[in-house]
């Protein structure tokens, strides 16, 4: 509800135009104001003079105050300070407008206007006379933060005390932003401290803006982004002391720059090739920043490797998308047909770029004529594509991670194209298997290769394949009267297709393995969660297909807006009826005729009582998986004859079965009257308890080293029981014996 401040803290709400430009009118060189022009953006045009103003007084306000924010978490508490309450909330406005959050939090909020603890008090609206109370189950960091006396929350004109700060001499001028971050009036001997707080804050400024600005501006494909390590960078906020202002003590300087965790070759030649680790998360492992940043990030620390990247288009629609990763491909020549060469290129490189690179990298003397080359997706061994438009990206074109690809050269001598033979070598055994053993299989019982990692769609696939109503749809060709090419949510039509021509090679009697090959190209073109080659979820998986099958097939191409109405007490038939028929007005595919269904969701409001029914579309429900309540329960059993302890595990229902259960389960394994065996939790050499018969089964833990003993007379008193006596066996290493 409230934070507490130092007194002299200064929030104001009032006029101090005249103050920001005593700030911006500094003679000289105007370095005192270096920190605030940075924010503000020299060079911007006369109708940007406003905003500039304003960011500037946003920047000193956060600069200034950082300091007496972060003392009161520092210093101890004194006996003879006097502390300010102040509410949250509108302390959550002020850190909205001067943007303290993190450096990619939203843009910063409108002023907060003045300082407002009303609701941290029972009787707000009290009088002068009257004793102010405040609200019970107020709690610090929730409904207000504590400050010092010292700092200045006011609602006053501040231009003397601003004009104090910036009246500094010439000698002085270039050190003024500094000195107002490490506070005027230092002792000599804290020089050296407050220089370094005037570093921190002013790295931590000047960043603020470039690190906001990724956040805030849409990609552009002229740009280039720089991947910087997470781990490097989370020392760099702790030195600036980024989180909040409530931030624990700040870190030591952080060093140079060092992306080294994000390189699988982190001690690779200046010559080697840059290769990233393999399942990178934005956020977790790396963050980008733009040039700019990067740029400052050097200037501070140096250091590196700098990771440039750049914008490629995800897919015919334009949208573009930061390439972390770039495709590793594997390129053979028909001519040195044993060599298989190891190539990263990006996504948006077209065929000839691909050619070109291998040229400089691997063959100098390669022929790019297109008269005596041509250039295959050689997918498992196999001609699987010949890729003639040269100019095409690999994006387009379906290649993805891990793609074998040929460039198949005509001979010299002959003029003529190779031997299809010589190729035998890179067919995979199991396909060759396939191809020679395998005979056609009846139509409905084709199976589909695995691509790597891919079982995930194929077990999906195949289920789809199964739905006959589907299937018959499909097969038919009906399908191409609702086909819907239009429609922005869907593929084109291209999954769709590809889907199709899986379901008939499935149910085809032609071939015994269906390579879904195609589909997975269009799969990866239409869904970044789908491109590589991890494992995926098949439920998501198969709810994703379902969805674009829909948008693919939907008959609707205009979706008009209905407002969907309240329940109001109606008879649930009536309510479900009328939101079906709102739903079938922007959605109607066969999808949705025979895979979706409607859902009862009932919400009651606590306070007045009041029901609000609500009917909704869905595809599946996830329910959960029944689990076993069967428990197993390892048992050592000494008999009288002295022969060795057997171990037994015994498996009653549940775990609140009674122990006596487990004994009888024990007795039909060992072949000893349940009434002559007396079970025994043993603990540290002795017997720790004996377990009754009434007791229950949940009451013997995991761990626990439980023995059976078998008596002639049946179960013993406590009194009457001797001693353990140790031995030792082999499955053991100790157990123990307690004789008849």
């Amino acid at each position: 509800s409230f934070i507490i401040v130092l007194e002299e803290e200064k929030f104001v709400d009032a006029q101090e135009s005249e103050a920001v430009a005593a700030v911006m009118e500094v003679s000289d060189d105007e370095a005192s104001t270096a920190s605030f022009e940075s924010a503000a953006g020299d060079g911007e045009e006369e109708e940007d003079d406003e905003e500039a103003a304003e960011d500037a007084r946003r920047n000193r306000e956060k600069l200034e105050m950082s300091e007496h924010l972060q003392k009161y978490k520092r210093s101890p508490l004194d006996a003879s300070e006097t502390y300010y309450l102040m509410s949250k909330s509108w302390f959550r406005r002020w850190e909205d407008y001067v943007g303290s959050d993190r450096f990619f939090s939203r843009t910063p909020g409108p002023r907060p206007g003045p300082v407002d603890n009303s609701d941290l008090l029972r009787n707000p609206d009290a009088g002068e006379d009257e004793e102010v109370a405040l609200r019970d189950n107020l709690t610090e960091g929730m409904s207000f933060i504590i400050v010092l006396e010292e700092e200045k929350f006011v609602d006053a004109q501040e231009s003397e005390a601003v004009a104090a700060v910036m009246e500094v001499s010439d000698d002085e001028a270039s050190t003024a932003s500094f000195e107002s971050a490490a506070g005027d009036g230092e002792e000599e001997e804290d020089d050296e401290e407050a220089a370094e707080d005037a570093r921190r804050n002013r790295e931590k400024l000047e960043m603020s803006e470039h690190l906001q600005k990724y956040k805030r501006s849409p990609l552009d494909a002229s740009e280039t982004y720089y991947l910087m390590s997470k781990s490097w960078f989370r020392r760099w906020e702790d030195y600036v002391g980024s989180d909040r202002f409530f931030s624990r003590t700040p870190g030591p300087r952080p060093g140079p720059v060092d992306n080294s965790d994000l390189l699988r070759n982190p001690d690779a030649g200046e010559d080697e090739e840059v290769a990233l680790r393999d399942n990178l998360t934005e956020g977790m492992s790396f963050i980008i920043v733009l040039e700019g940043a990067w740029k400052l990030f050097m200037e501070w620390y140096g250091g590196g490797v700098p990771l440039p990247r750049r914008c490629v288009r995800a897919s015919s629609y334009g949208s573009l998308f930061i390439e972390i990763q770039p495709l590793r491909i594997k390129v053979i020549r028909s001519h040195r047909v044993k060599e298989v060469k190891e190539m990263r290129i990006s996504k948006a490189a077209t065929i000839n770029d691909m050619l070109n690179l291998a040229k400089k990298k691997f063959w100098k003397k390669l022929d790019l004529d297109k008269e005596r080359i041509r250039v295959y997706d050689f997918h498992a061994g196999n001609k699987h594509k010949l890729l003639t438009f040269w100019d095409e990206s690999m994006h387009k074109a379906g290649i993805i991670n891990n793609n074998l690809m040929l460039i198949e050269e005509k001979r010299k001598k002959t003029g003529k194209w190779p031997n299809e033979k010589i190729y035998a070598i890179h067919r995979s055994s199991s396909r060759m298997q396939t191809q020679m053993v395998r005979a056609p299989t009846p139509a409905g019982q084709t199976g589909l290769s695995n691509l790597g990692n891919t079982c995930f769609m194929n077990s999906a696939l195949q289920c789809l394949s199964l739905a006959m109503p589907l299937n018959k749809y499909l097969l038919s060709g009906e399908y191409k009267n609702d086909k819907n090419i239009d429609n922005p949510l869907g593929t084109n039509g291209e999954l769709l297709e590809e889907f199709v021509e899986v379901v008939k090679e499935l149910w085809s009697d032609r071939t015994a393995v269906c390579t879904p090959r195609e589909f997975k190209r269009a799969l990866a073109r239409h869904s970044n969660q789908f491109s590589g080659y991890s494992q995926e979820d098949s439920q998501e998986f198969l709810g994703f297909i379902l969805d674009k099958l829909h948008e693919d097939l939907n008959r609707i191409t205009n979706k008009p807006y209905i407002e969907i109405p309240d329940a109001n007490g109606r008879p649930d038939a009536e309510v479900a009826k009328e939101r079906w028929d709102i739903y079938t007005k922007r959605n109607d595919s066969f999808v949705v005729d025979h895979f979706k269904g409607m859902i009862k969701s009932t919400l009651t409001c606590p306070n007045n009582g009041r029901i609000a029914v609500k009917f909704d579309a869905f595809g599946y429900l996830l329910v959960p998986i029944p689990q076993d309540e069967t428990r197993s329960v390892v048992i050592v059993m000494h008999t009288l004859d002295h022969s060795t302890p057997t171990q037994y595990t015994v498996s009653v229902p549940d775990s609140y079965s009674p122990v006596s259960t487990l004994k009888d389960a024990l007795a039909n394994l060992c072949g000893v009257s349940a009434d002559r065996i007396t079970l025994t939790d043993i603990y540290n050499n002795v017997v720790h308890r004996e377990l009754r018969d009434v007791d229950l089964v949940k009451t013997i833990r995991t761990d626990d080293e439980i023995h059976a003993f078998e008596f002639k007379n049946g179960v013993v008193a406590d009194e009457d029981m001797p001693p353990p006596q140790p031995y030792h066996h082999h499955r053991r290493r100790s157990c123990y014996c307690l004789p008849s």
